[in-house]
């Protein structure tokens, strides 16, 4: 389980960054929602999480498992220290970036309608008729 542990780490950090962007800019990117939004769906299950440590403390060499370990509280703290000092994402902000992601399609929406609406006014007319 330490190839689980040392993924997490670095998306831990990964989160963390994101975190402290939107702090400083209170925005962010489709693909770095995507990337909490999948991050919570992988790490959400506590049990796992726990099976995962305890994998890690009961078959891996103390000094390896001690330096992994101290990695992830390191990040885990970091995440709990910009919880607690900053109103972090809400649903308010998913939801505008949501939005803003789906505008950025809105001109080649509305041309490809433009389209099928010109080539189905024939066919419209032809059944019509009968």
């Amino acid at each position: 389980m330490q190839k689980t542990i040392t993924t997490l780490i670095p998306q831990y950090g990964e989160l963390n960054r994101i975190c402290k962007d939107w702090i400083v800019s209170h925005t962010f990117s489709f693909e770095k929602q995507k990337f909490i939004v999948d991050f919570y769906s992988k790490w959400s299950d506590i049990k796992a999480f726990e099976q995962a440590i305890l994998e890690l403390v009961l078959h891996t060499p103390p000094e390896p498992c001690t330096l992994l370990l101290k990695s992830l509280k390191k990040e885990v703290k970091e995440y709990i220290r910009l919880y607690e000092s900053y109103r972090l994402l809400h649903d308010e902000v998913i939801i505008r970036v949501c939005y803003q992601y789906a505008d950025r399609y809105k001109e080649t929406i509305k041309e490809e309608m433009e389209v099928v609406n010109r080539l189905r006014k024939p066919m419209n007319e032809a059944n019509n008729r009968y």
